[in-house]
């Protein structure tokens, strides 16, 4: 399965993260969750490598100690982050469950990713869930 192929199928089968009912019509919306460990791949035009998302900061696994690229993500609510990454002001988006998160972001000058089929697409599995 190609990498696109592998991207799209995942963000069919990962649930929102925005607002979620939970009974009648009250919606909750669920935070992304910074405090937990997030690991797996970024898929990128150039390839893909091991990544995390590490104490809020995203990293690369390749050579086993994780290597921070990327200050403290900020949740914006919606599905909509904002980070700093090399220097470089980002937005994304993010879909969460309870064992999967995507991450997409771009420069922030081209405004919030649409989709998570293009450019820096990270899919994490949970690996320790916050205490």
């Amino acid at each position: 399965m190609s990498a696109l192929a592998m991207i799209l199928t995942a963000a069919l089968a990962v649930s929102g993260s925005g607002p979620e009912k939970v009974s009648g019509e009250i919606e909750v919306e669920r935070a992304l969750d910074l405090a937990s460990r997030w690991e797996g791949v970024c898929y990128h035009p150039n390839g893909q490598y091991e990544a995390g998302l590490i104490g809020g900061q995203l990293a690369d696994l390749r050579g086993g100690l994780p290597a921070f690229f990327s200050e403290k993500v900020v949740d914006q609510g919606r599905g909509h982050l904002r980070i700093n990454v090399a220097g470089r002001n980002c937005l994304g988006i993010y879909r969460q469950d309870e064992s999967t998160l995507m991450i997409r972001y771009r420069d922030a000058c081209h405004g919030y990713p649409t989709s998570f089929a293009v450019g820096n697409v990270f899919i994490l599995r949970r690996v320790n869930p916050a205490k």
